[in-house]
């Protein structure tokens, strides 16, 4: 009993000490990911809305619409935009967020909406790799 008990201690150590499971780390992202605190929250309070209502079986583009003509977004691409740049960031990729909201935030049509959505997302994922 004891040495099986070793056995499986010394398995889980093993795993705990750099073992990787690769579809754990591939759900996790990139390991060197950029961490910027105002995209951070500009993600929480305004992106996340979006993705809802752009997502799932049927993407509602009027609002997305809705939620990214609202003073609210607006503001928060401003706060977005004046944020000061993190170590390590890229201030063209960042400004391609911005100009993506902020044409998210003028689009009239739903092909306009979507295009502006898609890029915006685009923009900050290579903004954060």
């Amino acid at each position: 009993m004891g040495k099986w008990m070793a056995a499986g201690l010394c398995l889980l150590l093993a795993c705990m000490s750099g073992c990787e499971n690769k579809q754990v780390t591939s759900m996790q992202g990139a390991k060197n990911s950029l961490v910027d605190p105002a995209l951070d929250s500009f993600e929480n309070e305004h992106i996340l809305g979006l993705g809802y209502a752009a997502t799932g079986e049927r993407a509602n583009w009027a609002e997305v619409k809705k939620l990214g003509s609202a003073d609210s977004f607006k503001a928060g691409v401003t706060t977005l935009e004046s944020a000061p740049l993190p170590s390590g960031g890229d201030a063209a990729k960042k400004a391609a967020i911005v100009a993506a909201a902020k044409k998210l935030s003028e689009a009239g049509t739903n092909e306009e909406i979507e295009a502006a959505y898609k890029e915006m997302m685009a923009a900050k994922t290579a903004y954060r790799n």
